[in-house]
């Protein structure tokens, strides 16, 4: 029971974290209510918030992470950088899935055309940091989960797999954020 129990908590964590930073940019909290209610009530966050799965603690320090990454882009001071590679080392350390954070940085320099940043030597600490942090430990236990896996890294499967993966991201959203993406 209290595993389920964390589950709820960090779903209710996440809610409310939408809830804070949709009320600081909008500051309306009937809006900032609705976010957190509309996220609760994803079919994916009702599928799967009851399951004990790494999910949502990957999907809260993954929210966590591109806040800080937001602050950076804002401030470019290295102690968001610092911050954005801690929450992006806990996506990656409890589960290879928080390695798409790695994409932040670089799509988000190109399309904001940021050139900048690319001369900041708290991108490269951070991005250094989360190599230290996450690469041993990935290396070492890739042997445990390479095996478990059903299918080959390939273009054949990647072909396969993203019909499917486009059709459950559109469920797994729901028909209102289906709409409004």
């Amino acid at each position: 029971h209290s595993v389920v129990f964390l589950m709820a908590l960090l779903a209710a964590l996440l809610a409310f974290l939408l809830y804070r930073i949709v009320l600081l940019e909008f500051g309306s909290h009937a809006i900032a209510l609705l976010s957190g209610v509309v996220l609760l009530s994803l079919p994916l966050i009702e599928r799967f918030g009851g399951l004990i799965m790494a999910d949502l603690p990957v999907a809260l320090w993954s929210f966590c992470a591109a806040l800080a990454w937001g602050r950076y882009l804002d401030s470019e001071r290295p102690r968001d950088a610092l911050t954005f590679a801690m929450f992006s080392s806990l996506a990656i350390l409890t589960k290879g899935d928080g390695f798409l954070l790695a994409l932040l940085p670089p799509l988000t320099v190109l399309y904001g055309r940021r050139w900048g940043l690319l001369r900041k030597p708290s991108l490269w600490f951070s991005a250094a940091l989360v190599a230290a942090l996450c690469l041993p430990w990935t290396i070492l236990t890739m042997k445990l989960v390479t095996p478990t896996r059903q299918n080959k890294t390939s273009w054949a499967f990647t072909m396969r797999a993203l019909p499917f993966y486009l059709v459950q991201l559109s469920r797994a959203c729901g028909p209102l954020i289906l709409c409004l993406a």
